[in-house]
């Protein structure tokens, strides 16, 4: 027998030393303000406020201002100081939604209304006006008024345009893309940015549309700005939420049915011009439309067609959750019933019931649309709550730059923690070290609770081979060890890969089918790609760890018994008694499957993948297999034949 011991005998004040300074560790580890591929709110803060130096060099955001000592609210400073006074109103009126909204406050039902931008351009008198107004300026203003040449399906949104260049609201770079586009005959890049203005032209005052103008230096960002801001408040089809039947049949009801058609309807309608139940059934049966075909076809009944009333009440609204709810009476006016007229004199969503709010406001306090719509383009609607986040925490204590750096790096925000300022700020401006440091002590605090383990509980073995097994043993155990608590500090690998709503096609001009949403779609996969390849392999090294512990427990006790006293006899029972050790692999491999396909499916993760779940099945199989036919198989020969001289080490196949 022989003994692997530590020079000392280990105390308990030692165990409990190592295990405290373990914790340590660990904890230290796990706190530590950085995760793989994302972001941390103090970290963030941290960058806000090396941005937001006032002139005489303190922070701004750091200097108390208030009578409670608490840092002043940077958002609300800022819509105070910019948007108090002048044509503003409606700016600030937008802004200080975005920032209840940020703070998780419900909208109000009713908020004031402004004139969109478009609306004063529609009309070709007031159009001639205002391009009037812009030739009387000092400087020639009006050239953008010309791509109503390239495009003349599109003056009003020409003449808004270039009103905005007019009076300044236009970026120069955004100018300038678009009279190169005028003059090198690009109609369809126009006719694209034509587009996205009408989009926000509907949907925002003149003075709320300026402000995204301004600081949007390409048409591809107005592009995607617009996109975001038309699936924000897309109104979906009025048959949608019409669910109710009403018992009377109205010809659209009966669309593509011969029976629906002119003259056919009207004969049975009457002069309601309408078809009740009653009228329904004294419809000739070979007049009916048929439902179904071949051998299940059979004539129409009116409770087929009778599906809608034409008309959208309360209750239908709130059976889908829609926000239209909370403005219901405005919309449906004295009769508490939308009707189809209505819906579509609607038009969109209504601003304060969506969450462009916070795009909008994301997009004015960061001086940055582009960013914000290429943000939102990676990550869809996960980003606004990220973008909220930062603005109602980090950006909110320290200034403006917390938004700005989360725009700047295009990564995730990570929930957040207790963390000291200067290793925030350490892991802001050195993530990669800061990362590497994060991993070093959840390493060192893996390697003491291991050695730990070590000294505590003294191997014994029967041989130095079988001390050899005990100590590989071990080290696998201690990389299963390590791979799950560096699995348990970056929960970020678990989550879904993400996707953007605000990728799907919508009746936007496109120069082609992948121009616009190629690059974004590229750098989404390779995020997708480098965080699913990550977490499989932590996961299959995982897996072949506590099989490779397996293995050494089941080839040690066989060594164990062979090496015991007792004859051929009573060591081949031993061996039989020990059957469900030699299958422990297999049963572990199955339940490591389980657990993996139903953490995937409770935590509905597109990070895992199948083959990786399906990895900790295949290594129990194996390790059956090796111990099975590598060593008990030839052990149990060698017992049954009588080679007792053999008895002490195991047979090789």
């Amino acid at each position: 027998m022989e003994q692997h011991k530590p020079e000392k005998p280990f105390m308990l004040q030692q165990l409990i030393f190592h295990g405290v300074f373990a914790a340590l560790l660990l904890v230290s580890g796990w706190l530590f303000p950085i995760q793989y591929n994302t972001l941390h709110p103090k970290a963030l803060e941290q960058a806000g406020l090396s941005m937001s130096k006032s002139s005489d060099g303190n922070h701004s955001a750091s200097n108390p201002s208030s009578r409670d000592g608490q840092s002043p609210d940077q958002l609300k400073e800022f819509i105070s100081n910019r948007y108090s006074s002048g044509n503003s109103e409606s700016v600030r009126v937008l802004l200080e939604l975005g920032n209840e909204q940020a703070r998780g406050s419900e909208p109000h039902e009713t908020s004031k209304k402004f004139p969109n931008a478009l609306s004063i351009f529609v009309n070709p008198a007031n159009r001639s006006h205002y391009m009037e107004i812009l030739k009387d300026m000092r400087f020639k203003k009006d050239e953008l008024y010309a791509l109503r040449e390239k495009t003349p399906q599109y003056r009003s949104a020409a003449a808004l345009l270039a009103y905005l260049d007019g009076r300044h609201k236009l970026h120069s770079k955004l100018r300038e893309d678009l009279i190169t586009y005028m003059d090198t005959g690009q109609t369809n890049q126009v006719e694209r940015t034509m587009h996205a203005a009408i989009t926000l032209g509907t949907r925002l005052s003149f003075e709320q549309m300026g402000e995204i103008t301004i600081r949007t230096s390409s048409p591809e960002a107005l592009i995607n700005f617009a996109k975001i801001a038309k699936i924000q408040t897309i109104l979906y089809p009025f048959n949608s939420y019409d669910t109710t039947p009403d018992g009377q049949l109205e010809a659209n009801e009966l669309r593509g049915r011969d029976l629906g058609e002119g003259e056919n309807f009207s004969k049975w309608a009457g002069t309601d011009n309408k078809i009740s139940e009653k009228e329904w059934a004294e419809i000739p049966e070979k007049t009916l439309p048929i439902i179904g075909t071949g051998q299940e076809s059979r004539p129409g009944e009116f409770k087929d067609f009778d599906v809608r009333s034409n008309s959208i009440s309360l209750e239908e609204l709130k059976a889908v959750n829609s926000p239209l709810a909370k403005t219901f009476k405005e919309i449906a006016g004295d009769d508490q019933q939308i009707s189809r007229e209505e819906w579509i004199e609607l038009g969109f969503v209504p601003l304060p019931l969506t969450q462009f709010p916070i795009i909008y406001t994301a997009s004015v306090w960061s001086e940055d649309p582009e960013r914000v719509a290429n943000y939102l383009m990676l990550y869809g609607r996960q980003g606004e709550q990220w973008l909220a986040q930062a603005m109602d925490g980090p950006a909110r204590r320290s200034g403006s730059g917390a938004l700005k750096a989360l725009l700047e790096r295009q990564l995730p925000l990570t929930r957040g923690g207790p963390a000291l300022v200067s290793v925030a700020s350490f892991s802001y401006k050195h993530p990669h070290w800061a990362l590497l440091v994060k991993y070093l002590l959840i390493g060192l605090g893996c390697f003491v609770i291991i050695r730990a383990w070590n000294s505590f509980f003294v191997l014994k073995a029967v041989d130095r081979e079988s001390l050899r097994a005990l100590l590989f043993r071990r080290r696998a155990m201690a990389t299963a060890l390590l791979v799950f608590l560096f699995g348990l500090s970056e929960p970020m690998l678990f989550q879904s890969v993400y996707s953007s709503e605000y990728q799907i096609a919508i009746n936007v001009p496109q120069l082609s089918e992948t121009e616009n949403i190629e690059t974004l779609n590229n750098t989404n996969t390779m995020l997708a790609a480098n965080t699913t390849l990550l977490v499989n392999v932590l996961l299959i090294v995982f897996f072949a760890a506590i099989q490779i512990v397996v293995f050494t427990s089941c080839t040690n006790k066989i060594r164990e018994i062979i090496s015991g006293k007792g004859d051929s006899l009573l060591k081949l029972q031993l061996l039989e008694n020990e059957d469900n050790l030699f299958d422990m692999g297999l049963y572990i491999g199955i339940a490591g499957t389980a657990l993996t396909l139903a953490a995937k499916l409770l935590i509905e993760t597109d990070a895992i993948n199948l083959s990786a779940a399906y990895a900790s099945n295949i290594f129990g199989i194996l390790c059956v297999a090796l111990v099975k036919i590598k060593h008990l198989r030839p052990t149990r020969e060698a017992l049954i034949r009588g080679e007792e001289d053999k008895s002490g080490s195991l047979g090789t196949a």
